[in-house]
């Protein structure tokens, strides 16, 4: 090595000596969730994180997290209480309950749940937890049948039924195939057939006995025969109800 390439080595590293020791080292990139601001180490980390946080987010870009908030939005200002956004929501202590509610309500299509509301405040102000069980359905269709009579609904039904065999040409007995699952659904819904009319037809219960099991867990739902079954047993007037009501339905071969 000649006298320039020394001198050239010297030099850099003296250069490499008199640079200073306190230079703060580059940081290693995080990446932060913006849900639930936790920092993570790499990409691939981040990629395969979740937390309650960005799921309940998600879930509130569906129509059942839309619709939990409404039910959740109306219980508030039922209860005399100011309703949080939709951010906030996802952090309440109700959440849970709420999404339940939500998938309950299209699982049993139930009819007017804004009144089932109303009802679960009026009526010993019922917690939202409690809300899908049979026995807290049969209390509110005890507040409906205090405006409508069993009587007058079973004969509502039965009108119905008979006036749609007598127009297709059909007998009576005929009509729960001819409408179908979504049909009867509906009708319950909109209160133009009665859990009380269809639970007390034995030509009704032999239709759901044939029905494929997804079908009949539906119609099961939709009438809330569990709840009906509860407020018939418990309840000697409703027995005998039900009694008179499955007399009349035979004579009509339904």
């Amino acid at each position: 090595m000649d006298r320039d390439q020394l001198r050239k080595l010297a030099q850099s590293r003296k250069v490499a000596s008199d640079e200073p020791d306190d230079v703060e080292p580059v940081k290693p990139v995080k990446w932060l969730c913006e849900y639930c601001d936790k920092e993570l180490n790499n990409e691939k980390v981040f990629m395969r994180h979740s937390c309650r946080e960005r799921t309940r987010a998600m879930e509130m870009e569906t129509p059942t997290g839309r619709q939990a908030y409404i039910h959740y939005s109306e219980w508030m200002r039922r209860s005399k209480r100011s309703v949080p956004p939709i951010t906030t929501f996802t952090s309440s202590s109700f959440y849970l309950a709420f999404m339940k509610f939500a998938e309950y309500v299209q699982r049993v299509n139930l009819p007017n749940p804004s009144g089932f509301i109303q009802t679960m405040i009026k009526y010993n102000n019922v917690p939202p937890s409690l809300w899908c069980r049979d026995n807290v359905y049969a209390m509110y269709m005890q507040s409906y049948d205090a405006v409508v009579s069993p009587t007058q609904q079973y004969i509502d039904s039965l009108d119905f039924i008979l006036q749609y065999s007598a127009d297709n040409a059909m007998e009576p007995r005929e009509v729960f195939g001819a409408l179908g699952v979504e049909k009867l659904l509906e009708l319950v819904q909109k209160r133009k057939l009665s859990p009380w009319f269809l639970v007390s037809s034995k030509a009704f219960r032999t239709y759901m006995a044939g029905c494929e099991q997804f079908d009949a867990d539906r119609l099961e739902g939709g009438i809330q025969v569990g709840a009906m079954i509860m407020r018939i047993q418990q309840n000697a007037a409703n027995t005998e109800l039900f009694s008179e009501f499955s007399k009349a339905s035979l004579e009509v071969e339904l």
